[in-house]
């Protein structure tokens, strides 16, 4: 027996969406990165208009939204250092 979609691909596209929305945790718990360093003072982070300042070396609950942004800053500046890296050792043979 075959059923038949009655939902326009907009309206499939916004059920989708509503469902990975309602599967996702609405906070998370997250530890940002402490040391003496760069890394001492706390980190301000933005979405939507929304602020929230995170003090760094507590584990903090946050919106989903800002675990992203945390979690992509993060995996950015290890590949940022991973490029400085490779091109100091490049420049040091060359």
């Amino acid at each position: 027996m075959s059923t038949k979609n009655t939902q326009t691909p907009e309206e499939q596209y916004h059920a989708m969406v509503a469902a990975l929305r309602a599967a996702r945790p609405e906070k998370e718990t997250v530890k940002l990165f402490k040391d003496n360093g760069r890394y001492k003072g706390d980190m301000l982070v933005s979405v939507n208009g929304r602020r929230f300042l995170l003090q760094r070396g507590m584990e903090v609950e946050v919106p989903y939204a800002i675990a992203r942004v945390i979690e992509r800053s993060a995996r950015q500046d290890e590949q940022a250092a991973m490029l400085v890296s490779r091109l100091a050792n490049e420049a040091r043979f060359a």
